[in-house]
């Protein structure tokens, strides 16, 4: 009928512009990854999802594949990306090649000469390619080439590559392969749309089969690329990392609501919990009122630390005799997950209450004896000398920040006994408690309450960001504790170097700036640095006591060199992360320096965009009293310095001369 052939026009018309329209534009599909493996290490799994995410879009930027977003998935088995929105073929490439000059590139007989043949074949091109453009006046070969973009799929062999090049913390190598992985590797299954690519990784060939849960679930096959989720689902695997977190957060509110208590969820355990399960289910188990006469650090070090349990405390933030656990699993008898998860806690909690009973039993003289066999290093000495040292230091640091007697007094037995702890049978199971059950035990030795705080807040802080001490006793110990700990290692020449600082010396500087900023003490640390190398430890094997700097000032010198290193480690971090510290230019100021001095070269080969009089006036010596700050509190960054003995920028404060 006419109407009939109308509409098979129509169509044909349409279905023509449509086909044209394709020719000109790059159609898209999905692509999924996803490389399963043996359970990860849960501290692994989050991070390689991430550097997974990352290099596949450095792959696909650097073979001009375009997309429009990239989604990781993973768990303990196995790491996924999904790439939406692919171009099914690479962006053609146009690039032009500047040669050499005209008359090189021409002989007398206006020929292309050798160089310029050498540089188009380079190219993959022909001298019939060759033309020439000015350039500052003079004529150079170009060349352009046109490269037409290949399909997807031919690029994308290039995944297993992508899959190699994850690094991990740790590896290992498996069966016949020479090549190290973080765990043996299952199955590869890669997914362009519905279709199934041919690819080869470690041996594995690639197709469509995934793994499920371990005990719940099987093989499932993935039927395209949007799917997986799903797929993964009736298998009992949740493959989103974030999905997961959400149920877990919402089971515990659920277990909250039914049980009118309040669950402690640390960030951290969390995210260690969701990376040791696929598919996550909640309970609340329970353990015997009697372990709670055990200090609640030891308690809570059990379920956290050692369990991966949270806590869970009643709505006034007392601790209940109850915690949470999250099975890897569905809700089917889960009242034996609960018995066997009790079972474990209780024998962990009875290591606890038996050392908290046993270690009350000792005498801190007799454990700080014991010291003197505890090596601190072999190339240092005993924690027993360790501490001597930390005590002289302490000391020289109390006077100078001006702590009363009886602050002093307790600085001094503070530092008599604050490792004692270490001995005891507690800190032997739950290293974690060191200085935390030092502080208990001494307060029922009948020590001072300033004394047994001082003992935990030595250790801090404990991290870049940690908490500080906050009494003047612990922060003196705390910063004795670790300038005997830098000079001792500085001193035998274990001194950082690049990104290898084994024993988190950079960490202990840290700490000691954030220490001294924190308290407001004016202490140069220059001079700190020689007084300390200079202090008497006749009765020790001190490793920097036969250093004398009055003595000892060559160039060549180790004593210099190591001094002068770790001046350099203070100073770098004290540039980012304190004002008060006397810089340099203080030090010229004030008198405690010369010109001639290491701090009055720092101060004067310092180079500002602007030099003014004051400026030098205040390097020739200038009295303090006769300076005022010209910006009060305010640091000002010196440019790159070319003193021998300097960093390489110098934090120091501007002053201007009074009228």
């Amino acid at each position: 009928s006419p109407q009939h052939e109308l509409r098979r026009r129509d169509a044909a018309y349409f279905g023509h512009q449509q086909e044209e329209f394709c020719k000109g534009k790059n159609m898209t599909k999905n692509l999924l990854v996803e490389l399963g493996l043996e359970e990860l290490p849960a501290y692994v799994v989050t991070p390689s999802e991430k550097q997974l995410g990352e290099k596949m879009a450095a792959f696909l930027d650097d073979n001009r594949l375009s997309y429009e977003s990239i989604q990781t998935f993973s768990t303990p088995r196995r790491l996924a990306v999904r790439v939406v929105g692919l171009a099914d073929q690479q962006s053609d490439l146009t690039e032009d090649f500047k040669g050499p000059s005209k008359k090189i590139a021409l002989d007398a007989d206006g020929n292309f000469s050798k160089a310029a043949q050498g540089f188009v074949r380079g190219k993959g091109l022909t001298v019939d390619d060759i033309e020439f453009r000015e350039v500052k006046g003079e004529e150079y070969v170009y060349v352009t080439k046109h490269e037409a973009g290949k399909p997807a799929k031919e690029v994308l062999a290039g995944v297993p590559e992508v899959l190699a090049s994850l690094t991990f913390p740790v590896s290992m190598h498996w069966a016949n392969n020479t090549f190290e992985y973080i765990r043996p590797v299952h199955t590869l299954t890669v997914l362009l749309g519905d279709e199934a690519l041919d690819l080869d990784f470690l041996d594995i060939k690639s197709g469509r089969v995934s793994r499920g849960h371990r005990f719940l679930g099987h093989e499932v096959e993935i039927t395209n690329a949007d799917s997986y989720e799903e797929d993964l689902r009736t298998v009992y695997v949740i493959a989103d990392s974030k999905e997961r977190e959400n149920m877990i957060r919402e089971q515990i509110k659920a277990i909250e609501a039914e049980q009118g208590v309040q669950v402690q969820i640390e960030e951290g355990l969390l995210n260690e919990v969701l990376n040791l399960v696929e598919y996550p289910t909640a309970f609340m188990g329970s353990f015997d009122t009697k372990y709670l006469d055990v200090p609640e650090e030891v308690l809570v070090t059990s379920m956290e630390t050692h369990q991966r349990y949270f806590v869970v405390r009643d709505l006034d933030g007392k601790l209940k005799p109850n915690f949470i656990s999250v099975r890897n699993g569905n809700a089917e008898h889960l009242e034996n997950v609960i018995r066997g998860n009790e079972k474990v806690l209780v024998a962990r909690l009875e290591d606890g209450e038996f050392f908290w009973r046993e270690d009350q039993k000792l005498k801190i003289e007799d454990l700080v004896a014991k010291l003197a066999n505890v090596t601190f290093h072999e190339k240092i000495g005993s924690l027993s000398e360790h501490m001597a040292r930390a005590g002289v230091i302490a000391a020289s640091l109390a006077e100078q920040a001006g702590l009363t007697a009886e602050e002093t007094a307790a600085v001094a037995r503070a530092a008599e006994i604050y490792k004692f702890d270490l001995l005891t049978g507690m800190v032997g199971e739950f290293d974690e408690l060191q200085g935390i059950m030092g502080e208990k035990y001494a307060l029922l030795a009948g020590e001072d309450a300033a004394v047994a705080t001082a003992i935990r807040e030595h250790y801090l802080p404990d991290s870049a960001d940690g908490a500080l001490p906050e009494t003047k006793v612990g922060a003196i110990l705390a910063l004795a504790d670790k300038l005997d700990t830098l000079l001792s290692f500085f001193s035998v020449g274990l001194i950082p170097s690049g990104s290898n600082d084994p024993y988190a010396l950079r960490r202990a500087t840290q700490g000691i700036v954030r220490i001294l900023d924190a308290f407001g003490w004016h202490i140069p640390m220059d001079e700190l640095i020689d007084s300390l190398y200079g202090l008497s430890f006749d009765s020790l094997s001190s490793p920097f006591r036969h250093w004398n700097p009055a003595s000892d000032h060559s160039a060549d010198s180790g004593t210099d060199r190591n001094r002068s290193q770790l001046s350099g480690l203070y100073g770098g971090l004290q540039g980012r992360r304190t004002k008060r510290i006397l810089s340099p230019a203080e030090r010229v100021l004030s008198g405690k320096s010369t010109p001639d001095s290491a701090a009055g070269r720092q101060f004067a080969c310092g180079r500002r965009r602007s030099f003014s009089t004051a400026d030098a006036k205040l390097y020739l010596g200038v009295s303090k009293a006769d300076a005022v700050p010209a910006v009060p509190g305010e640091l000002q960054q010196y440019q790159q310095c070319p003193g021998r003995f300097c960093r390489k920028r110098h934090p120091v404060y501007c002053y201007e001369l009074s009228e």
